[in-house]
């Protein structure tokens, strides 16, 4: 088996219940201006939650509005109501779900639904302003909490966006004008606290510099899961005994009206041959009893398609502009237990996926294969898996790579944005995630390697890295990284080696 080396750098977290993630097929800006029933720049002055009458916690945030660009809003405030939230014991966060902070000035597309303002599309319809290293003030959306693609199938990449030009092209297109988009700048950091960051290499005299990375041979299996609440995730403990889904309507236009897409999810993450995984479907439930989806548990597990997710501030997807494909994760986990290597975790025992309303017949989506990627995501989360490039804690400021006791991933069907052709096809994240979560019978993982040592070189400025064999090493892998970065691979060599340059 192989050892990873990596440096040191601090991580942070917050506890969460409850837990969902969507995706997303990102629409272009215009046609997202044309899909909002109102567009304001806004500050939060207040928040609260409440308890809906089926159980749902919501968080409303009243807003101070600065300006209209789009809608009839003649108040001075607005209440927001988002799903998600801490009320007195029950705790629900969705990752994708905007949250505020005081004295922050928003950018906010909404839609009004069930006589409420909400965020369009979740995660969609919330830009930030802030500055960038250059000096520019930009309209940034979180996007460390979008995944998915663009209409066109390709993954979608969040560009940053002028703030001066971006609402000129706003307010001009809202007056039916056709302006030009000429608002989207190059990419350069914004301008965030480096508290967690440790020190450059290349600040530190050459001839001085010692770093000790820290080790890890395998991670933990808690290091794969969203935080439930405190510290702990959340996981079945019942594999190999079997976990039944039952799907709630149908996809019109897909392979098997929806059925393939389930099948394909539940054989990715069962045929994982070092797991115990054991989901099964049992086919349609026609019984009618069980529409709670993710919002509310109803003691069944399933995957629901054309779904009226209104609540959550999604519209209808559209299947020429995008929107939001769906939401999954533990919708119930009562109790604890202890988990792989005497780890503790809550004890899952409902998970739920609900599809959009919309997708029937999007053709491209079917054939392209990212629909069973997309439902296998979510199939994911209901395994209580995190995603592969964000930390345990539904927090897109803080990447995964600031936290060096996770493994990181851009090419995984954890992956925030889904890379597009994977066809639900598990990758190396998502296998080690299986494994560690939910271990079959497997050789144990040998021992990290003893003695581990970084130190700077000069002439040139270069790093040996040294450390002592580990029984059992077939081969070490050595990963660096840049301040903010994420982690690279820089080398893998055999199993009798105890240094790297």
């Amino acid at each position: 088996m192989r050892t990873r080396v990596f440096a040191a750098a601090a991580g942070i977290a917050i506890y969460a219940a409850s837990l969902h993630a969507a995706t997303f097929v990102v629409p272009d800006d215009r046609t997202f201006l044309q899909r909002a029933d109102a567009v304001v720049i806004a500050s939060p002055l207040a928040s609260y939650t409440r308890l809906t009458g089926d159980r749902f916690v919501q968080t409303v945030t009243t807003f101070s509005i600065e300006e209209v660009i789009k809608g009839s809003i003649d108040a001075s405030t607005i209440d927001v109501v988002e799903p998600g939230g801490i009320f007195e014991a029950k705790v629900t966060i969705i990752p994708g779900v905007p949250r505020f902070q005081d004295g922050k000035r928003y950018l906010l597309f909404l839609m009004h639904a069930d006589e409420a303002w909400h965020v369009r599309d979740l995660a969609l319809g919330k830009f930030s302003f802030t500055t960038d290293v250059v000096g520019r003030e930009l309209l940034v959306r979180d996007e460390d909490e979008i995944s998915g693609w663009d209409p066109d199938g390709s993954p979608h990449i969040e560009p940053h966006r002028s703030a001066s030009q971006f609402l000129l092209f706003l307010r001009r297109a809202a007056h039916r004008q056709f302006p030009v988009v000429d608002y989207p700048v190059s990419k350069d950091p914004l301008v965030i606290s480096t508290s967690s960051l440790t020190e450059p290499l290349s600040a530190v005299s050459p001839m001085s510099a010692s770093l000790v990375p820290r080790i890890t041979t395998t991670f933990s299996a808690t290091s794969y899961t969203f935080i439930l609440s405190g510290t702990l995730g959340a996981r079945w403990n019942v594999f190999p005994a079997v976990v039944t889904f039952f799907s709630v309507g149908t996809e019109p236009g897909a392979p098997g009206l929806g059925a393939t897409a389930i099948n394909a999810a539940i054989a990715a993450w069962d045929n994982d041959p070092s797991s115990n995984v054991n989901y099964a479907y049992a086919g349609q439930d026609l019984t009618g009893l069980h529409n709670g989806g993710v919002s509310t548990p109803d003691g069944q597990n399933t995957i629901a398609f054309e779904q009226d997710l209104s609540s959550f501030g999604a519209g209808p997807f559209s299947c020429s502009s995008g929107g939001v494909l769906g939401i999954g994760g533990v919708t119930n986990a009562s109790g604890t237990h202890s988990g792989p290597n005497g780890e503790m975790f809550y004890t899952t025992l409902e998970g739920d996926v609900q599809m959009n309303q919309g997708i029937a017949n999007c053709t491209s989506l079917f054939n392209s294969g990212d629909f069973n990627s997309a439902v296998t995501h979510e199939v994911g989360h209901t395994l209580g898996f995190r995603h592969s490039d964000q930390t345990r804690a539904d927090n897109p400021a803080v990447p995964c790579s600031t936290d060096p006791s996770l493994e990181c991933s851009t090419v995984a069907i954890m992956k925030a944005v889904i890379p597009n052709g994977l066809n639900g096809t598990l990758q190396a994240w998502d296998q080690h995630a299986v494994d560690a979560v939910y271990p079959g019978s497997s050789p144990a993982a040998p021992p990290p390697p003893t003695g581990v040592n970084a130190r700077a070189q000069s002439p040139p400025l270069t790093v040996l890295v040294t450390w002592n064999l580990s029984t059992g090493a077939t081969s070490y892998e050595i990963y660096r990284r840049a301040p903010g970065a994420s982690y690279l691979l820089i080398g893998t060599v055999g199993a009798t080696a105890t240094s790297f340059t």
